[in-house]
């Protein structure tokens, strides 16, 4: 594991599929969740997810908040989120990060929304190069 990775770890700040989304020798990319899982109830009463939905690579995006990333994303994948997901069809999780408070969660949502698109996207293939669909990473 590479140096930044540890520190993001041990700052338990680092997105899911950040900095050690590194390609392993097997095409997977590694992903890290902090606190030892998204579903511990601790994390999910005190934190909160910023996160980036699409339906395909480099196609539209959404960006949105919770505090339980794994409840917002199933509901968005049932039709039970937003319309805007529900209309353009955007079941693909492509970014998240993490952080201790929900706060700063909303702050930094806040701040993307206001980004071009042109910065989301560098945001999301800085992290995720291949677009993968990182639901099974942190629901796993």
């Amino acid at each position: 594991m590479r140096s930044c990775c540890r520190r993001a770890l041990a700052e338990r700040t680092q997105p899911l599929g950040g900095c050690a989304g590194n390609r392993k020798d097997d095409g997977l990319i590694e992903v890290v969740v902090p606190f030892g899982g998204v579903g511990q109830d601790r994390a999910m009463a005190e934190g909160g997810f910023v996160y980036i939905m699409a339906n395909r690579p480099r196609g539209t995006l959404y960006v949105g908040v919770t505090a339980d990333l794994v409840q917002r994303v199933m509901a968005h994948r049932s039709g039970a989120g937003s319309r805007f997901v529900r209309r353009y069809n955007l079941h693909r999780l492509v970014y998240v990060e993490r952080f201790d408070e929900i706060a700063g969660a909303i702050a930094r949502e806040k701040q993307l929304k206001r980004w071009n698109r042109a910065w989301k996207l560098q945001l999301i293939e800085a992290q995720n190069r291949d677009w993968v669909d990182l639901f099974e990473a942190v629901n796993g």
